[in-house]
């Protein structure tokens, strides 16, 4: 126990450094986007007006003044108010946020449902066809950009056979079937492939041969090898959860027109809002180190024997 406690604090510690360094980051990117007052106001309005303006929302002061506030405000858990929303940056986010959720959760249920037995299988009939043929899908899969599969989806079930709507999420559960199946195919090859790997490295450990010598069959040699292989593939799931939140999210929710955090993150940009984005590239780091902190300790769980010293390596 005083060693995981040691192992959590350091990890702790690295996350803290990782959110300070990215807020910084955050800070820097989006005052170089260009000046919001650009979208706020018209370009005939007067002189005067972008200068109330610009001291109303503190940019009249130097970029060090304004980083030092940003940072204290941080630390206080502000994140400021928006420019465009006009809402407080954590209720914008916190809106938005949950639309993701909803989306995420039902794209990870069937992501899971879907890549485990298939990785499974592939591994133990590897070789054959069937195995080929998953890791031929799983290729096409990861090969294909997911804005282009976003828009092969709505082109085809939308407009042409309009089978599902093609945008918003206020339609119902229909509403959902679309950006929830561009999230699958862009994610489940991953997991269908590591899952496979992990689940053939088990097959030829020592417990495997004398479970086929014992003449345990192959269904209940795959559901032991399983829990083993299965934390490696917690550990990847966690990180590219996150990948996949930045990257799936921002497209799928911009073609979908899902308003969720992928579209809040465009349209801050096309609009300007510094503080959303600062907000959004903040919220998805801690997302990031929770998340990895989490998968760590459960890879730890599911697998003592490398889960803790993977983890003190790192730390």
């Amino acid at each position: 126990m005083r060693r995981v406690a040691t192992i959590f604090l350091q990890r702790s510690g690295q996350g803290v450094i990782s959110l300070l360094v990215l807020a910084t980051i955050a800070f820097i990117m989006s005052h170089v986007i260009g000046d919001p007052l650009q979208v706020l106001l018209p370009a005939t309005a007067p002189k005067s007006e972008f200068v109330q303006l610009r001291e109303h929302l503190g940019l009249d002061q130097p970029l060090l003044d304004q980083y030092r506030i940003y940072l204290w405000q941080l630390l206080q858990g502000n994140f400021g108010n928006s420019i465009f929303w006009h809402e407080r940056v954590t209720s914008v986010i916190a809106s938005h946020f949950a639309n993701t959720v909803k989306l995420a959760a039902l794209s990870i249920l069937v992501t899971v449902l879907v890549s485990v037995p298939l990785g499974m299988a592939a591994a133990v009939w590897r070789g054959g066809i069937f195995d080929r043929l998953v890791g031929g899908m799983a290729a096409i899969g990861q090969s294909v950009p997911s804005f282009l599969v976003a828009l092969l989806l709505l082109q085809f079930f939308s407009v042409d056979i309009h089978l599902f709507p093609s945008s918003g999420f206020a339609k119902g559960p229909s509403a959902y079937v679309l950006p929830a199946a561009t999230l699958v195919i862009f994610e489940a090859p991953s997991i269908v492939r590591l899952i496979r790997t992990a689940v053939i490295g088990e097959l030829q450990a020592p417990y495997v041969t004398l479970a086929k010598i014992k003449g345990v069959s192959t269904l209940g040699i795959a559901r032991h090898t399983f829990p083993n292989a299965a934390g490696p593939a917690v550990a990847y799931a966690g990180a590219d959860f996150i990948r996949a939140f930045v990257t799936g999210t921002v497209v799928v929710e911009t073609v979908f027109s899902w308003p969720g955090i992928g579209y809040l993150t465009y349209q801050a940009v096309l609009n300007k809002d510094f503080p959303v984005i600062e907000g959004v590239v903040i919220f998805i780091g801690l997302l990031y180190v929770l998340v990895s902190l989490v998968t760590d300790f459960l890879h730890a769980y599911l697998d003592p024997r490398v889960g803790l010293r993977t983890m003190g390596a790192e730390a």
